[in-house]
């Protein structure tokens, strides 16, 4: 944006409508699933039981669709609690362009930091939800910035690797295992209740990954394979949609189901329901979004208006 010197409104608006259109139909399938299926599931764990067990409540449905207040974000499709941030973040995005622009790497990730644990500390001594909903953004800044911080850093990073046999595979090693087995560790220290700090060791294992997947030859190779290239075009509509998915087929099957057949059948079904929704709510919000902002193309001489 900055480079293409686009107006604000023009990015905010491209961002709502590539986002919006896609979540408030998984939004509304999702409340219809819900009021046709809640109910409790006995046989499954509490985790499961927290979800769907009981009727849609009209004034949430409401604050889900115009992402007003602070709602439940669990109650229809548990993965949208983090869109809420998302969405805020994605709108003032190019101040940490700016940011980083003017401040540089260090000092930007220094900053976000500090933010980060600011933020930590005002959800320890606040009760008020609003408060919390609020400083929760504030501390998913850090991420954003670690991502910009990776494409500003994407030379010294490269030469890093060659400077060294074996960096790469060291680095992803370490960043699987930090992704693998972080929430395990911190569950068992104090701060394990700490959401934003306790996020902190899963955003430097998945810089390093992202990273090297950034700069390493075969790993690009890798990932322009047409598996991978359709799995990040439908990779929205997985993360909306995965939630649903899981949650329809305990409540419709849950109980004739095998339990070893649920995950490869929720796989599955997950791939197809993302495709599709890829195709009919993606594809037309992209385009609709790409046209937001662009030139309009000059009328030919000697044409005229229908």
């Amino acid at each position: 944006m900055l480079q293409r010197q686009m107006p604000y409104t023009s990015f905010a608006l491209r961002r709502i409508v590539r986002l919006y259109f896609p979540y408030l139909i998984a939004v509304l399938i999702s409340a219809a699933l819900k009021a046709s299926l809640y109910g409790n599931l006995p046989t499954f764990n509490d985790w499961i039981n927290q979800f769907w067990t009981s009727k849609p409540d009209f004034s949430n449905l409401i604050q889900h669709i115009f992402m007003i207040g602070t709602f439940d974000t669990d109650s229809l499709d548990f993965a949208v609690w983090s869109l809420v941030h998302e969405m805020r973040i994605s709108l003032i995005f190019p101040l940490l362009l700016l940011l980083f622009k003017h401040a540089g790497t260090v000092r930007s990730l220094t900053i976000l930091l500090a933010l980060s644990a600011i933020a930590q500390i005002l959800q320890l001594v606040t009760t008020d939800l609003i408060v919390k909903d609020w400083t929760a953004t504030l501390g998913y800044l850090l991420p954003f910035g670690v991502g910009i911080a990776l494409v500003r850093e994407q030379n010294s990073l490269s030469k890093w690797i060659q400077d060294g046999r074996h960096r790469s595979t060291a680095a992803v090693i370490i960043g699987f295992f930090i992704l693998s087995y972080a929430f395990r560790i911190m569950n068992h220290t104090p701060i394990s209740t700490w959401q934003i700090v306790a996020d902190w060791p899963l955003v430097l294992g998945a810089a390093l990954v992202v990273g090297i997947l950034m700069v390493s030859k075969k790993a690009a190779d890798t990932m322009r394979r047409p598996a991978f290239l359709w799995l990040g075009s439908i990779s929205y509509s997985l993360y909306l949609w995965h939630p649903i998915v899981l949650l329809t087929v305990l409540h419709s099957f849950g109980e004739l189901l095998p339990l070893p057949l649920v995950p490869p059948v929720v796989l599955i079904l997950t791939l197809c329901v993302a495709w599709i929704a890829w195709r009919v709510t993606e594809v037309p919000s992209i385009s609709l979004s790409r046209a937001i902002g662009r030139p309009r193309q000059p009328l030919e001489s000697g044409s005229h208006m229908p």
